[in-house]
């Protein structure tokens, strides 16, 4: 029964009940203990003065000190006899638990200068390496904060990547700078009549001629009206009160109030106002049809007809066309493997005083977007062969919080179209005066079709009111205040060009072109062309070559500038260099918190309702 040996039982002291006597004169049964060895522990207490306890006394002190020892606790977590533990103080308080952990942590963490300051015995080196520590956290979180702005600024860098492949053929839009055929102004209103009869150039000229002899003074020149157009508008606003310098006059961000309309722009916008009154068939009616236009089209040596164009509206131009297809792929570089198109401008049914010029506008852009001919094309000439060189340019910007940048797929699957920046603006623009005007601008018509919103519009801008209310809408939207959110998109292509131009056709050339166009567009034509120059004729035709320069293209891609990866890298060594911190040093002060929370809820409570009973036994 008593196997145990007493090495074993006396590893600290024991509870009051263990004698009668208390544990006063422990010190001599330990020195009597010393000089002799006792099989059973019984013995040493026989040779005690003090009276031996009963066997069932010592019965529970041997299950007592069992549950003890065989829980692994030392002598020192066991309760004194005076009441207090070594978790609490004297005032019921925690303070040596608390500390006892921390003096752990002290000496076994790998986070430098807590060890030394735990180990010094002078109170001078402790202050020293305290301040060390210190300073070495400081600088550690100025480091850290350097770190930490330049990671937040998000920064991009630009990486320029070329690439060699068959490559797919841009969309092609093609307008006649002419909108109304001269032959079919009678299907347009008197009021447009009125207009293109008041610019007519040869009645123009005819008032400005000195009169011949004889002939008596020259017929009164006929009085401009007023275009009711811009009368519905404020023409001129008053200019700033205070103008110290002609630079600043000119500096003015807003011009239009200290300007007046040129007449020849006046008469050019109320023109483009009435043109646009008429329904879409209307003006397809009033102008250039690509079946009389086209006289060839070809890609890689392979004929395109008429048929294979997309008729566009444009509020300037009136007619324009577009040639896309993804089945159009260019395998080779050079005018030899692209788009080649040969067009009869019509000049003879040109409304001259409107349009000054012989041409067409052509257009270089994306498959599935919305072409703006006007805001974004380019000019090419009658009487001249004009090539065009593409270069393929792939641009992939950063969204937030690197940038600022428009989701293109989100934004297709709304209007059904493909985003640009410029469709983004018309989009804008064509809400906001349906919204605040109540009626739709007709110059926007081809936006609202492509959004898939209206196959009509209802109400068009015709009253005085919506027609003002349309111009301030147009004014919001160029100065910025109607919050359109059109940025750049993220995913981009582009297509960088290189024009040139030489005089064409030749003379013999232009015969056979005219030979061409007499079988196709019938006698009227030819009788029409017959006492025609070749010169003349030459101006009514032009050449376009779209081709791409080489297969080569570019990629240019926004990526981050400071990575994550190497901003935790710089962080761990920055944590490392001044104070030695590293992702296990973290774990041991992790481990150290839980050591005491735990010792805060778990164990203090605990030890308090085991002294309880002792207190209450000693009273």
């Amino acid at each position: 029964m008593y196997a145990r040996s007493p090495l074993n039982i006396y590893t600290g002291r024991e509870p009051d009940h263990y004698y009668n006597g208390g544990l006063d004169n422990i010190s001599s049964v330990n020195s009597f203990s010393s000089n002799k060895q006792y099989s059973d522990p019984r013995e040493i207490y026989s040779h005690d003065s003090r009276p031996k306890m009963k066997e069932e006394s010592y019965t529970n002190r041997n299950s007592y000190g069992e549950r003890y020892l065989e829980s692994g606790k030392s002598s020192e977590s066991r309760p004194s006899h005076t009441g207090t533990t070594s978790e609490t103080g004297s005032d019921g308080k925690p303070s040596r638990t608390y500390k006892r952990v921390a003096v752990r942590f002290a000496e076994r963490t790998s986070l430098q200068g807590i060890p030394y300051i735990n180990i010094s015995k002078t109170w001078y080196a402790k202050a020293a390496w305290t301040l060390i520590f210190l300073g070495a956290t400081g600088g550690m979180i100025y480091h850290l904060y350097y770190l930490f702005s330049i990671y937040l600024e998000f920064d991009v860098k630009t990486q320029v990547a070329l690439g060699f492949d068959t490559l797919a053929f841009p969309a092609v839009t093609v307008c006649n700078v002419n909108p109304i055929m001269k032959r079919r102004l009678h299907l347009a209103s008197q009021e447009l009549r009125d207009i293109v009869d008041e610019v007519d150039p040869e009645k123009v000229t005819d008032l400005y001629k000195p009169p011949r002899p004889n002939q008596g003074n020259p017929p009164p020149r006929p009085n401009i009206r007023q275009k009711r157009f811009l009368d519905k508008i404020p023409k001129r606003l008053p200019p700033p009160k205070r103008v110290e310098t002609e630079q600043e006059y000119f500096d003015d961000d807003d011009w239009e109030r200290v300007g007046d309309y040129d007449d020849a722009d006046a008469t050019y916008l109320e023109f483009i106002s009435l043109y646009n009154n008429f329904s879409r068939q209307e003006r397809f009616e009033m102008g250039h049809k690509m079946t009389n236009m086209l006289i060839k089209c070809s890609f890689s040596g392979r004929s395109c007809y008429a048929e294979n164009f997309t008729r566009v509206s444009d509020p300037h131009y009136g007619n324009c066309f577009t040639l896309e297809s993804r089945l159009f792929k260019s395998r080779r570089s050079g005018p030899g493997s692209g788009l080649e198109l040969i067009l009869f401008l019509e000049n003879h049914e040109y409304i001259r005083g409107i349009t000054n010029s012989n041409g067409a506008q052509v257009m270089v852009h994306d498959v599935g977007v919305l072409p703006q001919p006007y805001e974004d094309g380019f000019a090419v000439s009658g009487g001249d062969e004009t090539y065009i060189g593409v270069k393929l340019v792939r641009i992939s910007r950063m969204s937030s919080p690197f940038g600022i940048c428009n989701d293109t797929q989100q934004f297709k699957n709304r209007y059904g179209i493909k985003y640009s920046r410029s469709a983004c603006q018309a989009i804008c623009e064509a809400e906001a005066t349906i919204n605040e005007c109540q009626c739709a601008d007709t110059k926007r018509e081809e936006t609202y079709l492509k959004m898939g919103k209206y196959r009509s519009i209802p109400n068009i801008c015709t009253t005085d009111d919506e027609v003002l209310c349309q111009f301030r809408v147009t004014k919001k939207f160029e100065s910025n205040r109607l919050k359109c959110d059109c940025q750049d998109p993220c995913q981009e292509v582009k297509y960088a060009k290189s024009i040139s131009s030489r005089q064409w056709p030749s003379d013999d050339y232009a015969d056979m072109l005219f030979q061409v166009l007499c079988h196709n567009e019938g006698e009227e034509v030819c009788k029409e062309f017959e006492q025609t120059d070749k010169r003349t004729l030459s101006q009514n035709f032009v050449k376009v070559n779209i081709y791409f320069e080489d297969l080569n293209y570019q990629n240019i891609t926004e990526t981050q500038d400071y990575e994550f990866a190497q901003f935790i890298s710089d962080v761990g060594g920055t944590l490392g260099l001044w104070i030695g911190i590293s992702v296990l040093t973290v774990m041991e002060v992790i481990q150290f918190v839980v050591e005491l929370f735990h010792h805060m809820c778990c164990v203090l409570p605990k030890r308090r309702s085991n002294m309880q009973p002792q207190k209450s036994y000693q009273k």
